[in-house]
């Protein structure tokens, strides 16, 4: 296709006049095909804060207009559930809640509507309105039929400000017992704040045993100066290591002396027993200076070496003691003067604490004492006089809310005896089908479409009945042509279909009428329809209302699928004898039952010449037949009167003996009576001719009962009236 360029999807950017964003649209080549209504609606959410880009594009996909919408969270007065809930309370059911819903802002309804509504027989229907009725959410409107007024829910509001007052009711009778049992449990949790005095006892306790504690750390510290005091006797037992071991060393050395003045000697004596005198007094002299000289040198080098260190090592070891002394009696003097201020200080805070815990329970308690004075004296009070004003408030906006209901009870409206109004396609499909119901001889009706058309209904009818349907038939429609093969199957059944979708209506016996005018709105695939109509079975409304369908029924298309006519050709009679074998019989001579401009030329019976006048009358389907049969028959568009003039009878009737009476008689047949009104068309004054079409429209009415002809006859009534001279010759010519 040449508008996708051998595309199988085009692609159309359009920038948002709000925002100003290029937004992407795209169109595939099968959507395009298969639409079949244009303009093609193409929609886009985007944008901070959201909105919504509507685009329309026409049959060429040019763009024919475009929407912008916001997008805004709309909140609810109310959430859908909790309403549910509240008419639950009242004992109804979802579909009693569901049929609610649907009938809230209608003026009234009647049980056909609410069928069609909840798809329940009308006798369930009946049970619910009563019981609508009698929890107040329906007002019964007295009439012909049953209708019904759909209240404001008054009683669920009443209901739940019953509820409320009685929930206050049980807050302010139960306050003083929750708020009395509330400080029982306040001074049970208060003994808590009683057992501060234990607390106090315990910091008595604490203060004691801490004290004992202290003593004997104390005494510990004392114990520790004392071994301090002897560490100093120790310093002194170190001053005099120096000289202890110097006499020590001297001791040791006298002995080693000693000692080996010994081995000398011994060795002498020993040398003299060998006789070794000469060698005797060198070794003697040698071992002397010999261990003269070495005891010299090793007591000279100890005294150097091991004194010197030892001195030493006892002079640091005196100067550690000595600083170790003073820092130890430094620091359990300052031990000893930090505990008697620790003492001090614990003992005057355990004295703070102990006041400051004695007057803090007591000033709890207190505060207890007067927190329940207040709140038993005056929150309980302030509370009560505060629910005691709401209870007010809720007995007004109840008493109120009452009044309401009570008005919009007794409130008048329409009695819906005469006429009633009609505001919804349901309550449409109710009403007629209710006048369809109490047909008993004839009925027009003129629908949106053939669709609308109830058969089973009207199969349901009599067979006397006439049924004639003006309504849109589309002959492309599988479900249209299921309903015409129906109605070819009904012998007292004819159609028209009728372009016009704008009315819907019904007129019964000429003595309901019902007439609703149809507003239908198509953007895109979406259709809307309102309607807005009256039901009356006034006179007056009758030659208002019957008229307008009336014309639908003129100036809708007669042949309508012809096919499915063919197919159902109704048996024919009988072939008719020749004129000259017949006598009309002017008595039996009918103005058939179809409007004017398609009204059929019927001939009399004719009898045999030789026999009596039959009494017996062809039926409507007889005639048809011979409509249907015989070319004689064929639909003419010649005036009523011409038609009846036009049987010329082949012998003298009585319609010639009496044409120059002058005078209209209830003993005159039809064609009789025509005859006169014509005759005396230049002779009486057009008052007295509406007078006497009057007459003649009563006759027609009382033996034939509703036709077409009855609409311009009324016109030419209510023409004649005004005119008090005798008609001239075009004003004649205009009402033939």
């Amino acid at each position: 296709m040449y508008l996708f360029e051998d595309k199988k999807e085009k692609e159309f950017k359009v920038k948002c006049k709000l925002c100003f964003q290029e937004i992407t649209f795209k169109i595939s080549l099968d959507e395009y095909k298969t639409t079949n209504e244009f303009p093609i609606k193409k929609e886009s959410i985007h944008g901070d804060p959201p909105h919504k880009l509507i685009i329309f594009f026409d049959k060429n996909l040019d763009i024919e207009k475009f929407e912008i919408e916001d997008i805004l969270e709309k909140s609810t007065s109310y959430s859908k559930e909790l309403t549910y809930q509240v008419l639950s309370n009242l004992e109804l059911t979802e579909d009693e809640i569901e049929l609610y819903f649907s009938t809230t802002g209608r003026d009234v309804i009647s049980l056909g509507e609410m069928s069609l509504l909840i798809d329940k027989p009308k006798e369930e229907c009946e049970k619910i309105a009563k019981k609508f009725v009698g929890k107040g959410l329906y007002k019964e409107v007295v009439g012909a039929t049953p209708h019904y007024a759909p209240l404001p829910p008054y009683a669920a509001l009443i209901e739940q400000l019953k509820n409320f007052e009685t929930y206050i009711q049980d807050i302010k009778n139960s306050a003083p017992k929750e708020l009395e049992k509330s400080f029982s449990q306040l001074e049970s949790s208060s003994k808590g704040v009683q057992e501060l005095n234990e607390y106090t006892n315990f910091m008595k306790n604490l203060k004691n045993s801490i004290e004992d504690q202290i003593e004997s750390q104390k005494e510990e510290i004392d114990n520790a100066i004392e071994t301090i005091t002897q560490i100093r006797k120790i310093n002194d037992i170190i001053g005099n290591l120096e000289g202890d071991t110097k006499l020590l060393i001297e001791e040791q050395v006298n002995d080693l002396e000693s000692q080996f003045e010994e081995m000398e000697k011994l060795i002498e004596g020993n040398l003299q027993k060998l006789h070794l005198g000469v060698i005797k007094k060198t070794v003697k002299q040698m071992i002397e200076n010999v261990l003269t000289t070495r005891l010299e040198v090793i007591k000279d080098d100890f005294n150097t070496k091991f004194l010197s260190k030892i001195s030493k090592i006892i002079k640091d070891i005196m100067e550690g003691i000595n600083q170790v002394t003073k820092s130890s009696i430094k620091t359990g003097e300052n031990l000893e003067n930090t505990f008697s201020n620790v003492i001090e200080e614990f003992n005057k805070s355990v004295t703070y604490a102990e006041e400051k815990v004695k007057g803090i329970s007591d000033d709890i308690m207190e505060s207890f004492s007067a927190l329940k004075d207040t709140f038993s004296v005056k929150v309980v009070d302030t509370l009560n006089q505060e629910l005691s004003k709401i209870l007010e408030r809720l007995d007004v906006s109840e008493t109120t809310t009452e009044e309401f209901w009570e008005q919009a009870k007794k409130k008048t409206v329409m009695s819906m005896k005469d006429i009633w109004f009609i505001k919804s396609i349901e309550g449409a499909r109710a009403h007629i089908n209710e006048e369809i119901s109490k047909a008993k001889m004839r009925i027009l009706i003129v629908a949106p479409t053939i669709a609308e058309i109830n058969v089973s209904l009207l199969k349901s009818l009599p067979k006397h009945v006439n049924i004639r349907i003006a309504a849109y038939i589309d002959s492309s429609s599988k479900e249209h042509e299921s309903i015409i093969q129906e109605l070819e199957e009904m012998q007292n059944v004819s159609y028209r279909s009728r372009e016009l979708q704008n009315l819907w209506g019904i007129n019964r016996d000429y003595e309901e009428v019902i007439l609703c005018i149809l507003s239908q709105t198509i953007i895109g695939k979406k259709q809307t329809i309102e309607i807005g109509g009256i039901g009356s079975m006034v006179q007056a409304h009758m030659k208002i209302f019957v008229p307008v369908l009336e014309e639908a029924w003129i100036k809708a298309q007669k042949n309508v699928m012809p096919s499915i006519r063919s197919s159902f050709v109704r048996k024919s009679t009988p072939k008719l004898k020749s004129e000259k074998e017949f006598k009309p019989k002017p008595q039996e001579l009918k103005v058939p039952n179809q409007s004017l401009n398609n009204i059929k030329e019927q001939k009399t019976p004719n009898i045999d010449t030789q026999s009596q006048p039959s009494d017996d009358v062809k039926s409507t389907s007889e005639i048809e037949s011979i409509s249907q049969t015989t070319p004689e028959t064929e639909e003419s568009n010649e005036p009523l009167i011409d038609k009846i003039n036009s049987v010329k009878p082949s012998v003298e009737t009585p319609a010639q003996k009496i044409s120059e009476t002058e005078e209209l008689t209830e003993n005159l047949t039809l064609s009789e009576s025509f005859v006169v009104f014509r005759n005396n068309m230049n002779k009486k004054p057009g008052v007295e001719l509406s007078s006497d079409l009057q007459k003649i429209r009563n006759k027609i009415s009382d033996e034939l009962g509703y036709s077409a002809v009855l609409s311009p006859i009324d016109l030419s009534i209510a023409s004649l009236k005004n005119e008090p001279s005798i008609l001239n010759q075009y004003e004649q010519e205009d009402l033939v």
